[in-house]
This record gives structure tokens, sequence and C-alpha cells, in this order.
């Protein structure tokens, strides 16, 4: 098992109210959960779009079937535990599930997608938060359109090509740099409960960690939109394996680092 210092989500309590999202944190306003808005990066190229398939595509997230990653999570000092797994039906369907538990109330998102040559194609997208504050989000896609079920009120939204849901878009990415082309920036569009965002990623400098007594590439990936950044860490010697990830937004600072490497 894998073990990391932080959380891709996170979780912050402003009335009785509490929120986890993949990599997307949470910031307290008198009281209210708010989301910093960071959105998720992914697949089509700038410049063209990375070339893969499926049987790679297939291999790779199968390669990543029965992780269970524990964290810790710490988001403007609020301290919590963490999950994340991703496992694999008879069927071929993928699951991939990421809980915090904090305070009051916990928290889990559930996406389940198929696989094709492009990688990630979501199926389906749940977030429910239980105890104080409880409420559930759904999302249910179906070719290039979705429906959303937020707070009883139903909606409906078109879909680009190569959408990924608040969950999925990180294993995305991973998958992507695995195989794809190279490439230098990532453009993506990503489906929440309120429409759709594509934000992009440009990969930044290089530097080493420590894997046991081996020096590993850790790979860096930048995303700024006004006053906000987000940086990720992958290490591409271990199958793209998330390091870190820091989002910064003003004088507001989160993150998340790995405790130890394999």
């Amino acid at each position: 098992m894998q073990r990391f210092h932080g959380w891709n989500g996170a979780a912050n309590v402003q009335d009785g109210r509490y929120a986890a999202i993949p990599f997307i944190f949470y910031s307290v306003k008198s009281f209210r959960i708010t989301p910093m808005k960071i959105y998720p990066l992914l697949f089509i190229v700038f410049s063209s779009l990375a070339s893969a398939d499926t049987q790679c595509m297939q291999n790779y997230f199968a390669s990543r079937v029965g992780e269970n990653l524990e964290y810790n999570v710490e988001i403007d000092g609020i301290r919590a535990k963490g999950s994340r797994t991703l496992s694999q039906s008879d069927s071929g369907q993928f699951t991939l599930v990421q809980s915090v538990s904090v305070l009051l109330a916990s928290l889990e998102e559930q996406s389940h997608f198929i696989v094709n040559d492009q990688g990630i194609v979501p199926v389906n997208y749940r977030f429910e938060q239980q105890g104080l504050g409880a409420r559930k989000t759904t999302i249910q896609f179906s070719g290039l359109t979705a429906e959303v079920n937020r707070k009883e009120t139903l909606s409906n939204l078109e879909l680009p090509k190569g959408f990924q849901d608040p969950l999925t878009f990180i294993l995305q990415l991973q998958a992507s740099i695995n195989c794809g082309d190279a490439f230098e920036e990532l453009k993506m569009p990503i489906v929440k409960s309120k429409g759709v965002s594509e934000v992009i990623f440009v990969k930044g400098d290089s530097s080493l960690v420590k894997s046991g007594e081996k020096p590993v590439v850790l790979e860096t990936w930048l995303r700024v939109e006004g006053d906000k950044t987000e940086k990720l860490g992958l290490i591409p010697d271990l199958n793209n394996l998330l390091f870190s990830f820091e989002q910064q937004e003003g004088k507001k600072i989160n993150r998340l680092q790995l405790i130890d490497l394999p």
C-alpha cells in the first residue's frame, strides 16, 4: 500500500458544511463552503490531439487496479483522513472511489468509467456528503450529453469531446502521458454540476526526489488563472504516480505530499 500525506480533495467547514472533490480544494468564507474553482486538466493537446491506443490505455488502468491509497488531509488547518481506490468489474468497467472523514461529516466521490483509445469515458459520477450538511450530486453521462441531479434539481448539459468528470481527470492525465505522444501543453474540458470548463496545463520543470536510495525524476504540470496557481507533481518512473499537489489562490495555500515512495 502506498501512503500519501495530503489529499487530492479537501474538506473545510463553513456553516456546518463540508466538501471534497478530487484535487479541488475548498476554502472557508463566513461559514460557507466555496470551491476555489480548480478545474481539471486533460486531454486535447494544445497543438494536436495526443495519439494513443485502446490496448495501452486498458493496460495502464489495469495496472492501477487494486490501488488503495491512504491520505492525511490538511487544508486551511483542518486535518482529516482520506482514501482513494480503483477497482474493475467483470464487465470491464472501472470504479474510482475517493472518501474523506472530517469532524462531523463524511464525504465520498465515486466515478464509473470505461476506456477507449482516448482514455477515460465517464459513465456516471456521484458526490455524497453524510452527517452534518448532508447533500448529494449525481451526473449521468450518455454520449455527449449529461443529466445533472443537484439539490434534487435536474438539468442537462451538452458535452465536448474528451470531457472528464471531477474525479477522473488526474487518472486521465497520467494515462495520457503514459500512452500518448509527448506533449508540453494540455487542454481539458471538465464537467461539473454547474457546467463545463476548459483549462490548460503546461509542463514545468523537473527535479529529483528519493525513492529508497535511488533518486527518481519528478515532473511538474502547472495551471495559472489570474491569482490562482496549481502545481501537480508526477513520477514517470513509478507509473506516473502522483507525488504532490499544490494550489494557491492569493495568500491561501493548500497542498499534499506523498509520505513514502515505493
